[in-house]
């Protein structure tokens, strides 16, 4: 099965208009995303699709959620690339709230003054590099400037990323997820991760 990339320039609030509007309509693309081209400045919707895409079906969701028809460009993704490695060329290190998250590529020293934390990107959320995170990083850090927690929980689905930063911070450890929901037939994506000063 070949696989197209199918791209858009668009602002900010279309790319991720349009990302929504793809991801509720799963037959259209594998994946969907938004990011900022860092030489442009311009903002770039992505989506990847079985080959050839439903280009028709594309533009009518362009039609309806942004009001108006874009010129969407479609080229094929190469399988021997290894995307992977591809990717964390350009993923760097992220500092918030006195934290240091950087992966096992990372070859420059670790800046002084600051928690690190080795985390390998997968496919897993949780790198620092989601405003969710790294404006966690911060609260954290802004709460223990002030505060002395004895109680904390990390719920995610992630790296446990929060979870790590807590432990490092306050020298407490943290026990595995835990559930107190009775056992469901499907496996939970959803992980909880409490410390505690016990």
């Amino acid at each position: 099965m070949s696989v197209d990339q199918l791209s858009v320039s668009l602002t900010k609030e279309q790319a991720y208009a349009l990302v929504d509007a793809v991801a509720e309509r799963e037959e259209l693309a594998l994946t969907a995303s938004a990011h900022e081209n860092e030489d442009t400045g311009e903002w770039v919707f992505e989506a990847a699709c079985d080959s050839p895409p439903d280009l028709e079906a594309f533009n009518a969701l362009a039609q309806q959620v942004l009001g108006g028809t874009v010129q969407f460009s479609v080229e094929p993704i190469d399988p021997e690339v290894n995307w992977v490695a591809k990717s964390l060329e350009g993923l760097a290190p992220v500092t918030a709230g006195g934290f240091y998250v950087y992966g096992s590529h990372e070859t420059r020293p670790i800046p002084e003054g600051l928690t690190p934390m080795r985390i390998d990107a997968a496919q897993a959320f949780g790198t620092g590099h989601h405003e969710t995170t790294t404006g966690c990083l911060e609260a954290i850090e802004a709460v223990l400037a002030s505060k002395s927690p004895s109680d904390m929980i990390d719920v995610g689905t992630g790296t446990g990323v929060l979870a790590i930063a807590l432990a490092k911070r306050t020298g407490k450890k943290f026990s595995p997820p835990t559930s107190t929901r009775s056992p469901s037939p499907r496996p939970s994506r959803m992980r909880a991760t409490t410390m505690s000063a016990s």
